[in-house]
């Protein structure tokens, strides 16, 4: 493992869209931030951490929201300090498991920036960070977390992923915010791998495996044993594709993020 300081991050205003290209040439595992400045607080003033290789987004999420998936996760941020960007499974059962999701930048990648959009900032904000890497490999399956928005009404609301052959994504998790549903259900090819289960025994695994639950945020996590061989390939899916049917007591405007590993070429 190497350390290496983060390129200099250019454009940093109080409202505007902060950005830096990160150097090629090794395996990418992670990217931990500093914030630096007069009351700091990164979840109201980063509203969008975005992240493009070859000028295709492959992460897009609030940085409120991903201070949610890094609390799960126990990422360990310093509240209003630091923020981390991590595109390994950091606790897998294997040293394979481990590192699926870096992002090889030895061949097949010309362009990779991270931007930040900041919003009402502190003037004097700075911000440094580092990147965590490894030995070159070639570009593969990278770790992509993306953000929809669905409306769903009171009772049970499913909604489907991709299927088929071109839906060559593997999802590790999905993750539904805000929206405050009471139960929970999950088919494959209309086959339950989940049955309708109360939220409270959704997060039990979760807690039992060393993540932490986070309020307002249900998480269906198909590693949650840690065993990267767990997670769903969406390419066997027929067309019935996979299914979630979250339960709402009442109509709610619900965030959902996917957290999957895929070829930047098939987002």
């Amino acid at each position: 493992m190497i350390t290496k300081s983060l390129p200099p991050v250019q454009n940093i205003k109080q409202t505007g869209r902060a950005y830096v290209d990160l150097e090629l040439g090794q395996t990418i595992n992670r990217i931990t931030l500093l914030f630096g400045g007069t009351n700091v607080d990164i979840a109201a003033m980063i509203g969008r951490v975005l992240m493009e290789l070859n000028k295709t987004p492959f992460l897009d999420v609030t940085g409120a929201n991903l201070v949610k998936l890094n609390t799960y996760e126990g990422q360990n941020d310093v509240a209003d300090t630091t923020l981390t960007i991590d595109f390994t499974e950091k606790n897998a059962r294997t040293l394979g498991g481990h590192y699926q999701g870096a992002i090889g930048t030895k061949s097949g990648v010309t362009s990779l920036r991270l931007y930040l959009d900041t919003v009402a900032a502190p003037a004097d904000l700075t911000i440094e960070g580092i990147v965590e890497e490894s030995e070159p490999t070639d570009l593969g399956r990278i770790r992509s977390i993306l953000t929809t928005q669905i409306n769903p009404t009171a009772g049970r609301y499913p909604f489907l992923f991709p299927a088929g052959p071109t839906a060559r994504h593997y999802l590790k998790r999905l993750h539904i915010l805000d929206g405050d549903p009471t139960h929970l259900e999950v088919k494959k090819n209309s086959v339950n791998i989940l049955e309708n289960t109360a939220v409270a025994l959704v997060k039990q695994p979760q807690i039992r495996e060393g993540f932490t639950p986070v309020v307002d945020m249900l998480t269906y996590d198909a590693v949650v044993n840690r065993d990267m061989s767990r997670v769903i390939n969406l390419e066997t899916t027929r067309a019935a594709g996979l299914s979630f049917i979250p339960t709402f007591g009442t109509a709610e405007d619900v965030t959902v993020i996917t957290d999957n590993l895929v070829f930047v070429t098939d987002i």
